[in-house]
């Protein structure tokens, strides 16, 4: 096999990797439930809720919620397309990105327990990020890259000098964010349809 085929192949199993992320990783619609879900989380924590039992009630149901919604989602776009929703492929990048959203899930009851549950925005934010840079990084998707790079920055800013602000900055980040991104990811998934035609 000479250079220019080795090349070729190469090209062609990235293009591959590409399509089968663009087809069934994300949907535009599990983007904007999670925001939805966010945001309203946010608001009720903010200007309703002050117990400490009754904050860690509400975002483990709004976590048990969001996944159910977002498996949902999942299926019914894989069942829709015809793809195979748990190949070898897609298993691996959940697995990453599962390994590293555990530690968010440890460290959560880590400051609950300490009783520090303002850094839990930030920790989160923090932990999406690199979540999604690795998601990114195995599915070549470059507006994961920048919505992790959000997420990040938000989670960092969170944790320090905005430490009495980051519920706030939790509900813009990836409340806000998360909607605006998956409307985005919507007009782009007709684009890339509408091209494909």
């Amino acid at each position: 096999m000479n250079q220019e085929e080795a090349l070729k192949q190469i090209k062609q199993i990235r293009q591959m990797m590409t399509k089968a992320s663009e087809r069934i990783l994300f949907t535009p619609w599990q983007w904007i439930e999670w925001g939805i879900l966010i945001v309203i989380g946010c608001i009720v924590n903010i200007w309703f809720i002050t117990d400490q039992i009754q904050i860690l009630f509400l975002w483990i149901s709004i976590f048990i919620l969001g996944g159910a919604l977002e498996t949902i989602i999942w299926m019914k776009k894989a069942q829709s397309e015809g793809s195979e929703p748990f190949n070898p492929f897609l298993m691996k990048m959940w697995g990453i990105a599962g390994s590293i959203l555990l530690i968010g899930v440890i460290f959560s009851f880590v400051f609950f327990h300490i009783n520090q549950p303002l850094y839990l925005p930030g920790l989160w934010l923090i932990v999406m990020g690199v979540a999604l840079y690795s998601i990114s990084i195995l599915g070549a998707r470059i507006e994961l890259f920048f919505y992790g790079t959000i997420c990040l920055v938000s989670g960092i800013m969170a944790v320090s000098p905005l430490l009495n602000y980051s519920l706030y900055i939790l509900m813009v980040s990836f409340g806000f964010g998360g909607i605006f991104f998956g409307v985005y990811m919507r007009f782009r998934e007709k684009q890339i349809k509408l091209n494909r035609e």
